[in-house]
């Protein structure tokens, strides 16, 4: 019986780890591609066994990709989005637009990919790193591809998130404020994925905090007459800008060997989502207290409180029969 070489990628796919993701492992196949050579050992895949062409290696190496299939995880999210979307449509109250001028189902369909999707991805990826952050950094910074399933959850993030970005700017017509978010938002995961690869569990977790504040934003827009609904909004969305600004901190302060170029981005770009998000946010609740007083006012609430407080039973004047006794 043939015996397969040790260098065949095949055997290597077979002695995969046990602990690593049944899915990931399973879905994982080898592919040879050639890289420029300086770039080879950044990347630290295995030479492909297979001799090349010393004609065709002049700066260029060829090597065996474990190319996952992670990117079906980002097309059954197009899918199910699409599907989300239609059902929302439905609904008649949900067909006027926002501030934004987005329709309000978008806000509705949304809130799915940001309370459950993206938060259950970056939990898998923090699984397959035994719930370790520093495991997760090594892992992260020391290759972007891995045979047992290591990063597939992460290439699953990426696809996600992305198409969660991209689907937006193809799709719907953004005004300008909300074209700049999506086109940082999707500089941020270019630069954490490709740049700076040790920040990226930092980056996730930034990014399903900032995400679950755009929920709440999401929930304010379909009911904006909410009294309760307004202060869940900006209570989420002031806790989610703090944890992700302490993840943009420890994504800096983790990488002392950073470019200083690299860290202001980081700083800068997420200083700025948040600036404008609890602004943002602030003027919802101002907007929604002149709304209140003035209701208030037209409905002379003061006056009838104190009307109502007068007729209680302890303020009313005493009876007759009470005066003459």
């Amino acid at each position: 019986k043939h015996r397969r070489p040790p260098g065949d990628p095949s055997h290597a796919l077979r002695r995969a780890p046990q602990h690593a993701a049944p899915l990931a492992t399973m879905l994982t196949t080898w592919w040879e591609m050639r890289v420029p050579a300086a770039l080879a050992p950044r990347l630290k895949l295995p030479p492909s066994p297979v001799p090349t062409d010393s004609s065709l290696s002049d700066g260029w190496e060829l090597v065996v990709v474990p190319l996952g299939a992670a990117w079906l995880v980002g097309v059954a999210w197009l899918v199910s989005s699409a599907l989300v979307r239609k059902l929302c449509r439905k609904n008649p109250s949900w067909t006027s637009t926002d501030e934004f001028g987005l329709p309000l189902y978008l806000c509705a369909s949304h809130m799915w990919t940001q309370i459950m999707v993206l938060p259950a991805i970056f939990l898998l990826s923090l699984a397959c790193a035994n719930y370790s952050i520093s495991g997760w950094v090594d892992t992260a910074s020391s290759t972007w591809f891995t045979a047992n399933g290591q990063r597939f959850w992460d290439w699953c993030f990426f696809y996600v998130f992305g198409g969660y970005m991209v689907e937006d700017l193809i799709v719907f017509r953004l005004g300008p404020m909300l074209l700049l978010h999506h086109i940082g938002c999707l500089a941020g995961l270019m630069f954490a994925f490709v740049v700076c690869p040790a920040g990226w569990p930092y980056f996730s977790a930034g990014a399903v905090a900032f995400e679950f504040g755009s929920a709440l934003l999401n929930l304010y827009c379909l009911y904006p007459h909410s009294r309760y609904v307004l202060w869940a909004y900006a209570s989420s969305m002031t806790c989610s800008n703090a944890a992700a600004g302490l993840c943009c901190a420890a994504m800096v302060l983790s990488q002392p060997s950073a470019a200083i170029g690299a860290k202001a981005f980081s700083a800068t770009l997420t200083g700025t989502f948040i600036l404008l998000r609890q602004k943002t946010c602030n003027d919802y609740v101002r907007k929604h207290r002149r709304a209140a007083r003035a209701r208030r006012k037209e409905g002379g609430g003061g006056h009838q409180r104190r009307r109502r407080w007068l007729s209680l039973p302890w303020r009313r004047a005493p009876s007759a029969a009470c005066k003459s006794t």
